[in-house]
């Protein structure tokens, strides 16, 4: 035998005797017994074939699992069922047994002999399953059924069994908390009864066989029919001594509009979760509800938050393309060089292209404040972008590197002290904060690899030609700067301290807002 590893599938077949279906569903595993593997197809297709070169050939030889030589028997369809399963655990466990042909057999005997091995597939290995369903076999090969009918195992059934005990003991628990503390008392055999009995089955549930498990999901109220103990040889169940029935809850309120009853629903929506993709779940469900209501009753939707935040989002995405068109266009008009526009499109396009990918790694959340924070750092990415190529298109050096990083570098130490601040400010801002960080990072990062490369790829030179224009107004601007920069050279530790002086009051103000954003809160007794 030759053994060929073989992908996991996702649903196998399987043939066998209609008197082993009920041990197999007790089990809930398809035994190898003696064999090293148990054997499936992967469709029916395969099946069928399967079946007619081996147990629908009467009187055909075979060897089992011990190596004796057999003989199929008479094929009788109805002896038969074909369960269509799906593996619980897809391990690398599957092996395909091609059949060895001794060397110069006849090409058919060759082709037959894999056309023979391709039909079945081999776990090694007792094969665990779920979602079991049974083909009748004669109206498979007669009438080419293919559905067959659903089946639970053993432990399906019991997983069922005990969501349903759990619900009926949640449902009798609450009507307990109605009753008063006579009918407590005078029903506190019925109570003991009903304990009994759900802790009974809990702990013999899953030893239960899988008729009494069948019988228990039939009946309205399975814990009814367990059993409580012998009394005079007789077995005592729990609906001789007690019985219950669902009723409805005695309200404890109304809520009318326009004299009719009302029931008010609040949907909430988890922190992490969209409110957005939520309400449109929640609108999608309620127009498919409505064909289904019975006359008289209605549904109507009296407020929906996320409107407010759709409205907020599609205004902050417009107002975020609108400041990016105004920045473009201001970059086009000082230059007005196609060529210089579209180098600042394709640098600002890698800037969002690799700050996105960063969102994605860091598990950045975008939202109002998010999208907000994209908006502010669009200027300082484009200027970042700019200084560079005017730099470096001229001079072909990276020298004005060092002075982009200085300037970005003191923006993304003022955000970082939003990590500090009380938790009521920092959850909105942390976001906002960590989107400009990364995108004045990402802007970095292209103004020093991506922006030369792409300089010298477009072959951009901006060196102008000709006299400078409106030079009594440059050789102003120039006087007062080379004045400014002598004045602060003389008196720099009195500019640095009015620079600092500003930011010592902001750990007093935030303390304050601490302070009354606590008084704000309501007391608990």
């Amino acid at each position: 035998m030759a053994y060929v590893k073989e992908h996991p599938p996702s649903e196998v077949y399987h043939l066998t005797k209609k008197e082993n279906l009920n041990s197999i569903l007790e089990d809930g595993m398809i035994r190898r017994f003696s064999d090293t593997e148990c054997w499936f197809c992967v469709d029916l297709q395969k099946m069928k074939a399967y079946m007619e070169q081996t147990v629908m050939c009467e009187g055909k030889p075979y060897y089992d699992v011990t190596g004796q030589l057999c003989r199929y028997p008479k094929f009788v369809p109805e002896d038969y069922v074909l369960l269509k399963l799906i593996p619980c655990r897809q391990e690398d466990n599957w092996y395909r047994w091609e059949q060895e042909i001794p060397a110069g057999s006849p090409a058919a005997l060759v082709r037959a002999a894999h056309e023979f091995s391709v039909l079945k597939i081999g776990y090694r290995g007792d094969l665990a399953f779920h979602n079991a369903e049974v083909i009748d076999v004669p109206q498979f090969l007669v009438e080419g059924v293919t559905q067959g009918e659903p089946v639970q195992t053993s432990t399906e059934l019991w997983d069922i069994l005990s969501q349903c005990i759990e619900d009926e003991m949640a449902d009798y628990m609450r009507r307990l908390d109605l009753r008063t503390r006579d009918e407590l008392i005078q029903t506190a055999d019925e109570i003991d009864a009903m304990m009994t009995c759900d802790c009974e089955l809990r702990l013999l549930g899953e030893c239960l066989p899988r008729e009494e498990l069948v019988f228990l999901l039939e009946q309205d109220k399975p814990l009814e029919q367990m059993p409580i103990g012998m009394v005079a040889g007789k077995m005592v169940y729990l609906n001789d001594l007690a019985t219950y029935e669902y009723k409805d809850m005695e309200p404890g309120r109304y809520f009318r509009v326009n004299g009719l009853n009302t029931i008010y629903m609040n949907i909430y929506v988890e922190a992490d979760d969209n409110i957005i993709a939520c309400a449109k779940e929640v609108n999608k469900r309620m127009e498919q509800i409505v064909p289904e209501l019975k006359s008289g009753v209605y549904l109507e939707k009296i407020y929906d938050a996320s409107q407010q935040k759709a409205n907020e989002l599609h205004k902050l995405v417009w107002r975020s393309l609108l400041s990016l068109f105004i920045l473009l266009a201001f970059v086009w008009l000082v230059r007005r060089d196609w060529r210089y526009l579209l180098v600042m499109v394709i640098t600002l396009v890698a800037n969002v292209m690799m700050a996105v990918i960063a969102y994605y790694l860091f598990g950045i959340r975008l939202h109002i404040y998010s999208l907000a924070g994209i908006t502010v750092s669009l200027g300082m990415v484009i200027d970042a972008a700019v200084v560079m190529v005017d730099h470096y298109s001229y001079y072909h050096n990276r020298k004005a590197f060092m002075a982009i990083l200085a300037a970005l570098l003191t923006t993304i130490g003022a955000l970082v002290i939003v990590l500090w601040l009380p938790d009521f400010l920092k959850d909105n801002l942390y976001d906002f904060a960590w989107i400009i960080i990364i995108n004045l990072t990402v802007a970095l990062l292209v103004a020093y690899l991506f922006v030369p490369a792409l300089i010298e790829r477009m072959d951009y030179h901006s060196r102008q030609q000709g006299e400078v224009r409106n030079m009594r107004l440059a050789s102003a601007w120039s006087r007062w700067y080379v004045r400014y920069i002598a004045f602060a050279q003389r008196h720099r530790w009195g500019i640095l301290v009015a620079v600092i002086l500003p930011f010592a009051s902001i750990p007093g103000q935030t303390a304050r807002l601490g302070m009354e954003h606590q008084r704000r809160q309501p007391s608990v007794v």
